[in-house]
């Protein structure tokens, strides 16, 4: 795979496990580090408590982009604190100046680029169109070469 997504799902992960925001904090920047990794998959499940500012200061660190998706903020989302957690995302993000990549997180033809949710959440935290990754093709086709040529797994990985 030329990209790839991490994040956290049930059954993989139990939460009566010990799961807590050093844990999950933790695996996600230890799953940064792998270089095929360039986006991070719905950060925002509440299942999985992560510390924000030390995930998005790594992000930054290893050149990974986070999502937000619209099915985190769903009324009947299967995640918890999606919208709590997103809004958290993307304050810290602006912040940062670090981008991020939007999804409609479809799992079926009727909700794909299915976007409802997301666009309200952004509008509310008056998050910059500058920093959307998808929102430009250019930007979103630099982001993807930029990660190429930085992250390209040496020979001795491949072996």
């Amino acid at each position: 795979l030329d990209y790839a997504f991490v994040s956290m799902h049930h059954p993989a992960f139990k939460t009566d496990h010990g799961l807590n925001k050093k844990v999950c904090t933790n695996a996600y920047i230890n799953a940064m580090k792998h270089p095929g990794v360039h986006f991070l998959g719905h950060p925002d499940d509440g299942y999985f408590p992560v510390d924000y500012k030390q995930l998005l200061s790594a992000c930054i660190k290893y050149q990974v982009y986070p999502e937000i998706n619209n099915a985190s903020l769903k009324p009947d989302a299967y995640r918890t604190e999606g919208f709590k957690n997103s809004l958290e995302i993307l304050s810290l993000c602006k912040k940062l100046e670090l981008p991020v990549l939007l999804s409609s997180d479809s799992h079926g033809k009727e909700h794909v680029g299915d976007m409802k949710y997301i666009f309200p959440l952004l509008k509310q935290c008056h998050f910059p169109p500058e920093l959307i990754i998808n929102k430009n093709i250019e930007f979103f086709m630099n982001i993807l070469g930029q990660q190429r040529r930085l992250r390209r797994p040496s020979q001795a990985m491949l072996i």
